[in-house]
């Protein structure tokens, strides 16, 4: 058994006009039944090309839909990076602010200036919390539908 494979596969490698069943017509005359074994193999093979056909289409749809999946995702993404850097950089100008208020506060307790300074990063942290979180729903919603 593995010979008779073995040989199939060496002359279907080997040489394309070897393995290739040549076509006699004249073992076609006068004989109807191999006439419409013939015809009933093309029609076969017509069926098998337009399935393959159909399936290649759908994977192309497919591919197309992923394709477009993908562009979106990226671009989701690019943009959430834009905005980790913008919301960093606040957060570290409200990191600095506090610190700095807190030394104002601790060597001159009634200084308004380190109160003010506190005040303004908590009011900087609550706008920029709530820009992120209507973003990302905006975000959200734009992905979903």
């Amino acid at each position: 058994m593995k010979q008779s494979s073995h040989k199939i596969t060496y002359q279907m490698v080997s040489d394309y006009n070897d393995w290739i069943m040549k076509f006699d017509v004249n073992e076609y005359i006068d004989k109807p039944y191999h006439i419409k074994k013939l015809n009933e193999s093309l029609q076969l093979e017509i069926i098998k090309r337009l399935e393959l056909e159909e399936k290649v289409s759908k994977f192309t749809e497919k591919i197309h839909d992923l394709e477009k999946e993908n562009i979106s995702i990226h671009n989701e993404l690019s943009y959430k990076k834009q905005l980790s850097i913008f919301s960093f950089a606040f957060s570290f100008i409200v990191v600095i602010l506090v610190g700095f208020g807190i030394n104002i506060i601790t060597n001159k307790p009634y200084s308004w200036t380190g109160w003010l300074m506190i005040g303004a990063a908590i009011i900087i942290e609550i706008v920029l919390l709530m820009m992120n979180f209507f973003k990302l729903n905006l975000i959200y919603k734009k992905t979903r539908n």
